[in-house]
């Protein structure tokens, strides 16, 4: 599979990059409250007669539906921003302008239900650790557990937005030349970490667009190949990432968006189903437009 080369089509943006987007970082941590058990395992390799570091015992410390909504909910805000944002600088985002009140609200509720998960399931931790201790037999341990003010400290979540940078901002009393020349560093970086959220976002559209193309074919028998509920609307999400995320006015980006909002305007995966006609003529139309993706060479 090769990388789609975003320098063929990369178009010169008309506005600065901070003028229509931010740098956004997502983190969160949330306790797994589960170890290794190296006394454990050795037992147990040694009790079913195998060699040693051939098994892994790994004991669940306690079993809260508050912890495991905490540990979707990590997943889910990931997920959320993720479809948000174009990739830009180890773990920085950009984050267009015109989704930032959405998507710092958007977080904000998610946050407000990690919050109230992770203190329902501290008022129920001393209560777990008891239930521990009569469901673990010898492999609990109570040095295991912290206590309840050390484990509120590993929950954390942070969402932080700042300006993206620009090359004016090398100021102060820096010689001249150096000021030009640290510049010209900063505006081939930025257009290298251009190119590459630009190409994540051809990607991101890639997968969801050749599974819908190999879901398209019929079986022998004539009847759908199966597909789940989403297999439209998980092509229609990368192209509303390439109308907010296309930071470079790349008109082969914008050209593809506009074909794929075309061509799956009023499909569903009912009609998909139903039809075998819709189905091979959505298949022919997707084909058509991952064939002539530019420097795509699938």
């Amino acid at each position: 599979m090769n990388a789609y080369n975003t320098t063929a089509t990369m178009a010169t943006p008309t506005l600065s990059l901070s003028s229509c987007a931010v740098l956004c970082s997502l983190s969160v941590g949330i306790p797994s409250l589960e170890l290794l058990d190296p006394a454990a395992a050795s037992a147990l390799t040694t009790a079913k007669h195998a060699r040693e570091g051939r098994a892994k015992v790994v004991k669940k410390l306690v079993v809260s539906p508050h912890l495991a909504a905490c540990k979707r909910i990590e997943g889910e805000i990931r997920a959320y921003v993720r479809s948000q944002t174009a990739s830009y600088d180890r773990g920085r985002d950009l984050l267009p302008n015109t989704k930032l009140i959405d998507v710092k609200n958007t977080v904000r509720d998610f946050f407000g239900t990690l919050a109230h998960h992770r203190e329902l399931f501290l008022q129920d931790y001393p209560a777990q650790v008891a239930r521990a201790q009569l469901e673990m037999g010898d492999l609990f341990d109570e040095g295991d557990y912290p206590s309840v003010s050390d484990l509120r400290s590993k929950f954390r979540w942070a969402f932080v937005i700042e300006p993206v940078p620009e090359s004016t901002d090398f100021r102060g009393t820096i010689e001249e030349d150096i000021r030009k020349e640290l510049s010209e560093m900063y505006e081939a970086n930025t257009q290298t970490r251009l190119q590459q959220a630009m190409q994540d976002v051809w990607e991101r559209l890639m997968l969801p667009l050749r599974n819908m193309s190999a879901r398209l074919v019929d079986k022998d028998n004539g009847k759908p190949t199966g597909f789940q509920g989403s297999l439209v609307q998980n092509v229609l999400d990368i192209v509303e990432i390439m109308r907010t995320c296309n930071f470079v006015n790349d008109p082969a980006m914008e050209r593809v968006r506009m074909e794929l909002r075309d061509v799956l305007s009023g499909v569903t995966v009912d009609g998909l189903k139903a039809s075998a006609p819709l189905r091979a003529a959505t298949k022919t139309k997707i084909d058509n437009i991952i064939n002539n993706i530019p420097s795509l060479g699938w």
